[in-house]
């Protein structure tokens, strides 16, 4: 074998070395993940990112708790009013705290539709509401976008979603893929520097 074809290999070799650890230690973030960590953090509005099974229930429920007075749900449909989010929260007095945001499609649109909501508000904390296996993405986007903001992570968990579940070697597998490609679409995309 020559030189340049063995640095090759070696260069290969590294790359998938690294992508499956990195692999290891994502698995690892979401197995040790617990709501518990964030007991006793506070932060000054809730935002909940829409998609997946649990979630905008358990932002409700983190709002209803009064852990913080406004509650942003980003991603909405467009077809959805708020009116039809507020019953599901059961408490209609405070709807004019609860604010849908429409722009969202994806989880780094999300980052950059809470910016604004953030900005707009003047806030400075703020609690990610989504699924366990979707915060490290989260927050890492989060972060990225809005660098002086105090991020407090609260985990949705689904009933059965477990490593001994195929479906969770799956969801975590596309999930890990999907962070590589968040790194490449927040390089590529213009993300306005935090004030």
């Amino acid at each position: 074998m020559h030189t340049l074809d063995k640095i090759v290999v070696h260069i290969i070799a590294g790359i998938l070395t690294f992508i499956i650890a990195g692999y290891i230690i994502f698995v690892g973030s979401i197995c040790m993940m617990d709501k518990a960590a964030t007991t006793g953090q506070t932060a000054e509005t809730i935002i909940v990112l829409t998609g997946g099974e649990k979630r905008v229930e358990e932002g409700a429920a983190l709002f209803k708790e009064k852990a913080a007075p406004t509650l942003f749900i980003s991603g909405v449909h467009l077809s959805v009013k708020p009116a039809e989010i507020v019953p599901m929260l059961s408490y209609a007095s405070r709807k004019c705290c609860v604010t849908l945001g429409h722009k969202a499609g994806d989880t780094f649109s999300n980052a950059l539709e809470s910016k604004e909501w953030i900005m707009k508000n003047d806030y400075s904390s703020l609690y990610l509401v989504t699924a366990n296996y979707h915060m490290v993405r989260s927050v890492f986007l989060f972060k990225l976008v809005m660098p002086g903001v105090k991020i407090v992570p609260h985990p949705v968990f689904l009933e059965g979603f477990s490593v001994y579940d195929f479906q969770f070697w799956l969801v975590s597998l596309k999930e890990y893929a999907k962070l590589y490609l968040g790194l490449l679409q927040a390089a590529t995309h213009r993300v306005i520097p935090w004030p």
